[in-house]
C-alpha cells in the first residue's frame, strides 16, 4: 500500500478487510528442506579494503551527487 500523508479515513479500511481476507485462504503446507549447494562466494577468502583519501575520490569520482561524510 502507498503511503498517504493525510489521517487514516475509513476508506483505509478496505485495506484491512483484504488483508483478512487473504489470511483466511493460508493453509498450512509441508515444505521439503535441505542444505544449498555451497557456491563461490562462501568459500573465498574475505576480500581487502582500504580507505580512499580525499584525493583519491576526487580522482575516481569527481562529479558524485551526494556524498556522506562524519561531522
Amino acid at each position: 500500500m502507498p503511503d498517504h500523508k493525510a489521517a487514516s479515513a475509513d476508506g483505509d479500511l478496505a485495506a484491512v478487510e483484504q488483508a483478512l481476507k487473504a489470511a483466511e485462504g493460508f493453509r498450512p503446507a509441508e515444505v521439503a528442506l535441505e542444505t544449498p549447494v555451497r557456491g563461490l562466494l562462501q568459500d573465498a577468502a574475505p576480500l581487502v579494503a582500504e580507505d580512499l583519501d580525499a584525493a583519491a575520490l576526487d580522482r575516481l569520482w569527481p562529479a558524485r551527487r551526494l556524498e556522506e561524510t562524519r561531522d
